[in-house]
């Protein structure tokens, strides 16, 4: 009850138990307190998706009501949650002497817009180079990439970049939409380069050499031998004369060329050897030639050959006798000679004899030397030796013999 009201009478005694009469009856009524209450926020101002603490005390009260959590105690403390809107939160307190109400708002500040932050390291690439774009952001609760991530920061590597390229995210939030870009360059695409060598750069005539190539910032290469690779090696066929090889290789960068010389030596002038053995022979002797020859196609011989080298047995031989082989090459014309020197012929007797021949006699001879007879016979006389020499007077019809 808020009040009570009271009757009171008085009786007086004394010490010997005489009892007094009655007084008038006195009535009086007693007052309840009202409850007090105080109850404030802090902060009462806060950002959005912030939060405040509420804090009240009572007296005078046996219980409370608040507005956001049914009953409470008398005092106490409530943290509100994250608040995205102002709030009136309020609190009733009931006592004996009544009840007594509270409230306080709490004001939340608009929310804020998303900022974001995109950077690339290095901005600045070489033409198929390659960037790691970072981004973070505030007051975001997602972004858009390029490349499909929907975090709200992270970082990317880009592929190999050909061209300039400008990379933007988008961030959302309650407090609305913002974007961030940055922009990566990219250099202009190197040159190719070529290199093109030979293992020998001086070779013999026919012979061969070892070309190597390579190449830098080139997608092909075209050479003379038909190879498309962008590095190789090749070995050029027999060289009969000087030849300059030339290649390109083409890239994004264009197109660049390269040359080896190679020079070939003159063909060597072709060599003869001409032996004979033996080198001296008897009268009417034999020896064998050989011949032999470098850098030759063909040679020519007396006895018709036109081998490049073999051997040849002569005839009977009865005066020195010289044998000359030419040989015959790219390089020129070789010509070498052998001298196959004769022993004199026999000794023979110094008295001739005198032989008259008749006008009409047959006679046959068969000459083995310019001088010399290897037969005679005639109806006059008989067979005269081989190794005769005469000299026939054709106007006496007379041939003087010796031997």
């Amino acid at each position: 009850a808020p009040s009570t009201t009271y009757t009171v009478m008085v009786r007086a005694y004394d010490a010997a138990g005489n009892t007094s009469g009655t007084s008038t009856p006195l009535t009086f009524t007693t007052l309840s307190l009202v409850p007090t209450l105080t109850f404030f926020g802090s902060p009462t101002s806060v950002a959005y998706n912030g939060n405040s603490t509420l804090i009240w005390s009572t007296t005078n009260a046996t219980g409370c009501v608040s507005s956001w959590g049914g009953n409470v105690g008398t005092g106490g403390i409530y943290t509100t949650p994250a608040l995205t809107g102002s709030m009136n939160y309020t609190i009733s307190c009931t006592g004996s002497g009544g009840t007594t109400t509270g409230g306080v708002t709490i004001t939340v500040a608009t929310p804020l817009v998303p900022t974001v932050s995109v950077t690339a390291n290095p901005a600045s690439v070489a033409y198929s180079g390659t960037s790691i774009v970072s981004w973070s952001s505030t007051n975001a609760s997602s972004c858009t990439t390029p490349w499909g991530s929907s975090g709200t920061g992270g970082t990317y590597t880009t592929p190999s970049l050909t061209g300039t390229t400008t990379y933007t995210v988008v961030c959302t939030g309650i407090g609305g939409t913002t974007m961030g870009s940055v922009t990566v360059n990219v250099g202009s695409p190197s040159p190719p380069t070529v290199s093109l060598t030979a293992s020998s750069g001086s070779i013999a005539y026919n012979a061969t050499t070892l070309l190597t190539w390579s190449s830098t910032n080139a997608t092909s290469c075209t050479t003379p031998w038909g190879v498309t690779g962008v590095s190789g090696t090749y070995t050029t066929p027999v060289l009969t004369g000087s030849v300059i090889y030339t290649m390109s290789c083409s890239g994004v960068g264009g197109t660049a060329t390269g040359s080896v010389t190679i020079t070939v030596a003159a063909p060597p002038v072709p060599t003869v050897s001409v032996t004979a053995n033996p080198t001296s022979v008897a009268y009417s002797g034999t020896s064998i030639v050989s011949w032999s020859s470098t850098n030759a196609r063909s040679c020519t011989t007396p006895w018709g050959s036109t081998g490049t080298g073999g051997t040849y047995t002569t005839p009977v031989l009865v005066m020195n006798t010289t044998y000359t082989v030419s040989c015959n090459g790219v390089g020129g014309t070789s010509t070498r000679s052998i001298t196959i020197h004769v022993d004199n012929p026999p000794a023979f007797p110094t008295n001739p004899i005198l032989v008259n021949i008749p006008v009409n006699t047959t006679k046959m001879l068969g000459l083995y030397a310019s001088t010399q007879l290897s037969e005679c016979s005639s109806t006059y006389f008989g067979g005269i030796a081989a190794y005769s020499r005469f000299t026939y007077d054709s106007d006496n019809h007379q041939m003087l013999m010796w031997g």
